[in-house]
């Protein structure tokens, strides 16, 4: 099967088995720019336009990514870079799409048995990773994954990113512990305080704030925002990273414990 006909393949089955007819497309440029526009939300007719285009730029050496579009439920998570060992491991566990990105890593993709929100992919990337699968720096519910048929030119050579394997019908689907239907209602963010018990400090503040929001059930990407917003604001360092990574410990507290 030669690369366009990998592609294809691998698209179709997204839509037969997952129910996904739109994706999201992104390309990176060998001098660190990216190109999004007109490559979001794109159906059958759209994706088939789009990959020559695609096609043509991976040839010069730019870097091609897909995701289900963003903004819409599916029933799919996202890891990234698993060893071989992990994959193996989520391939005999749950229904899953592997990914080889590059020789020893992998991509998964996880079918779930339901549709789940962008929030909802946040939370159970969140606690997978948590568990010590994948890349932490990868959990936002809407990360881009590499798209098999193209090559890989972060790594040196260019290797191919490939599928190693396909969801086995017989292993069942990941079933999320979350829900958007949980009885809590979103609050105002103005409603929840910052505070943390003993801890004074800014950070210690700031965790109790994103833990108190957490619970009463307002946005994971609006108590991330406003966490960031804040930490700007004061000074703190890399504000983005911060903030992305008190929000997964959030999460993770609120749910292990």
């Amino acid at each position: 099967m030669n690369a366009i006909d990998r592609t294809t393949s691998f698209i179709e089955a997204l839509e037969s088995i997952a129910g996904i007819n739109r994706l999201d497309f992104s390309i990176r440029r060998q001098d660190g720019t990216f190109i999004r526009r007109d490559l979001q939300f794109l159906d059958h007719a759209g994706i088939n336009k789009a990959l020559p285009f695609l096609r043509a730029e991976n040839i010069r050496k730019s870097d091609v990514y897909f995701r289900p579009a963003q903004h819409e439920s599916w029933p799919l998570i996202f890891l990234d870079d698993l060893t071989n060992q992990q994959a193996v491991g989520i391939s005999r566990k749950y229904q899953s799409w592997i990914i080889q990105t590059s020789p020893g890593l992998h991509h998964g993709w996880i079918l779930t048995d339901r549709s789940l929100s962008l929030n909802e992919r946040y939370s159970e990337q969140s606690k997978i990773i948590h568990m010590g699968w994948g890349d932490k720096g990868s959990v936002s519910g809407e990360h881009f994954g590499r798209l098999p048929g193209f090559k890989n030119w972060k790594r040196g050579g260019g290797p191919w990113v490939n599928l190693i394997s396909s969801p086995n019908p017989e292993l069942p689907r990941l079933s999320p512990a979350l829900s958007e239907d949980t009885g809590i209602k979103s609050v105002s963010i103005n409603k929840v305080s910052f505070g943390s018990g003993g801890d004074v400090s800014e950070s210690g503040r700031e965790w109790g704030f994103v833990c108190g929001s957490l619970e009463n059930g307002i946005d994971i990407e609006t108590v991330r925002q406003n966490l960031e917003n804040r930490a700007r604001a004061r000074g703190k360092k890399n504000p983005e990273t911060y903030a992305r990574k008190t929000v997964i410990k959030g999460i993770s507290h609120i749910n292990f414990n």
